[in-house]
């Protein structure tokens, strides 16, 4: 990806979003405490999402819709990337796609402790495009919803700016502090890095 930002106040040129969309749909009340009472100690809440309340998606929706319009005023709309067909176009490559699904994988391991069976593996390398986005936002299957292939969605990818800052021509990637967070992290490393716009 080319990248050159040599000021913090000149005008926007380009920018990535992702519009809020089926991985919210996902988060339950349960991710929302961020502490839990323990034996006279409060303890973090492995599952907490970093969001304090559930969103009302159609609102979320319609704001992101203005706002995602008023930057392609300004911008141009070539000039808007979203997140999801930035993935879509990097998925093409074959190689890329094996990379994203084992990483992703081995972090579901190490953090979570979870072995996906050998057809589970195999199911999730034959996905159709759309259907392993679909997965890798939500973590569940398309076609069966109960079917979990990742321990969490991943709704913070809503903010878009935490992905990575820009220096010059030098992208500097976040890694996320909270568990949560990190497919995204393994997302944006493979975007930054094979995609050509």
């Amino acid at each position: 990806m080319q990248i050159s930002i040599s000021s913090e106040i000149d005008p926007i040129k380009s920018v990535i979003i992702h519009r809020p969309g089926i991985e919210q749909y996902f988060v339950t009340p349960d991710h929302l405490i961020e502490w839990l009472p323990g034996d006279n100690e409060l303890i973090h809440n492995p599952n907490y999402l970093l969001f304090d309340d559930l969103i009302h998606l159609k609102k979320a929706i319609e704001e992101h819709k203005q706002l995602s319009n008023v930057l392609k005023h300004f911008i141009g709309e070539s000039n808007c990337l979203t997140v999801t067909k930035l993935i879509s176009d990097i998925l093409q490559d074959e190689e890329v796609r094996k990379n994203i699904i084992s990483e992703c994988l081995e972090l579901e391991h190490s953090i979570h402790g979870i072995a996906h069976s050998a057809d589970q593996i195999k199911k999730i390398h034959k996905m159709d495009i759309d259907d392993f986005i679909f997965t890798l936002l939500t973590g569940r299957d398309f076609h069966d919803n109960q079917i979990q292939y990742f321990f969490h969605p991943i709704p913070n990818l809503i903010f878009t700016r935490d992905i990575a800052a820009v220096i010059g021509n030098t992208l500097v990637l976040t890694w996320g502090c909270r568990v949560v967070r990190r497919r995204e992290n393994i997302i944006a490393k493979y975007i930054f890095k094979h995609h050509n716009q």
